[in-house]
């Protein structure tokens, strides 16, 4: 029972935070289109934000399937 609502509470809690990060995006890409002279700053921006939502992601499907992966 203990480990259940532990590993809710993880998961809970990466979800919140992987929210706080969706909504910082959106701020950004908003305050893109006001037309501040930041467009090159917000091109590596936006590059960077792909390979990151992918990797959390995968981080969430790891969490919650746990497979089991032989490293060596």
């Amino acid at each position: 029972m203990l480990e259940e609502f532990l590993r809710l509470a993880h998961v809970v809690g990466a979800t919140v935070l992987f929210g706080t990060g969706a909504g910082i995006a959106f701020f950004m890409v908003m305050a893109h289109r006001t037309g501040d002279p930041y467009h090159r700053l917000y091109r590596v921006w936006f590059a960077c934000g792909f390979p990151a939502f992918f990797s959390v992601v995968g981080i969430f499907w790891l969490m919650l399937n746990k497979p089991s992966i032989a490293l060596f």
